[in-house]
């Protein structure tokens, strides 16, 4: 056995060969008094000149840690960055996962938040949708107030130009005439105070009744004036008072006045129908 190891360090400086001998590698190191603590002797590793020839293309990587023909028993250990790596993977993903987290959160949040700003904006459309209806629906009562109090008049009106037509109460006819006309002006002035820009068509419904009632009460002027004429020059002939140019004047702002009441009803009928008022026909404006 020592021939063989001394056939493997042939050739060695005599530092190795005295240290090998030093640490008691092979049996030269171990007596027989102490054969238990005898350890198993490894193999002597082939010597350079017992290696197989290197391949040509593959340079002296064999030879050297590390090339293939190293042997794998005597690599080096993973080094120790390995397990860093690993940890910093590990705390890679944990990141990861918590960054995930966050935007599945607040995505849920953000769902949650705009889900209730409409049920807010919601709310307050509904609220002013009510209020506005309830605006309306009050406008048209006031108007409906003023409406039923233009009728008033026209009875007297109508009895006063039939007692002018027969020259019966001249006078008292005329003065009748005349309230009635300072009736159709107190309406407009009214009706001008009137706030009812909710209404569908207020605009237009403004303007026939403004129209109608000022034509209105010009024909009632001119009637006046007329019964002042009958009066004045015996204008009667066999019960009958003669037609003068305040008689055609009255009849002309009369016709205006019809006119723009019809168109009235058909814009205020719809409103009063929408608010469960009463309906009325020209006739009653």
């Amino acid at each position: 056995m020592r021939a063989d190891i001394e056939a493997c360090l042939d050739g060695q400086p005599v530092a190795a060969t005295a240290a090998l001998g030093a640490v008691g590698y092979g049996y030269d190191g171990y007596t027989d008094s102490a054969p238990t603590a005898r350890p198993t002797l490894q193999p002597p590793h082939p010597t350079f000149a017992q290696q197989p020839p290197q391949q040509s293309g593959h340079g002296d990587d064999g030879g050297r840690p590390g090339g293939a023909g190293f042997d794998a028993e005597y690599a080096d250990p993973a080094p120790a960055g390995g397990r860093r790596l690993s940890l910093g993977a590990l705390i890679g993903i944990g990141v990861a996962g918590l960054a995930l987290i966050g935007i599945a959160v607040g995505t849920v949040l953000g769902v949650g938040g705009n889900d209730q700003q409409p049920a807010a904006d919601a709310s307050a459309i509904s609220d002013s949708g009510q209020s506005g209806t309830e605006t309306a629906q009050a406008q048209a009562k006031s108007l409906d107030a003023l409406l039923q109090s233009s009728n008033s008049s026209r009875t007297t009106v109508i009895n006063a130009v039939a007692s002018v037509k027969q020259c019966s109460n001249l006078a008292g006819s005329a003065t009748d005439l005349r309230t009635a006309a300072s009736r159709r002006d107190d309406l407009v002035s009214k009706l001008s105070q009137l706030t009812i820009d909710k209404l569908p068509n207020h605009g237009d419904l403004v303007a026939q009744l403004t129209t109608a009632w000022k034509a209105s009460a010009a024909a009632d002027n001119h009637y006046a004036a007329w019964a002042d004429q009958v009066a004045a020059t015996t204008g009667c002939h066999k019960g009958h008072a003669k037609n003068t140019t305040q008689t055609i004047q009255g009849n002309t702002a009369s016709e205006q006045a019809t006119l723009a009441k019809k168109k009235a009803a058909a814009l205020w009928n719809p409103i009063a129908h929408q608010y469960d008022l009463p309906q009325r026909r020209f006739t009653q404006l």
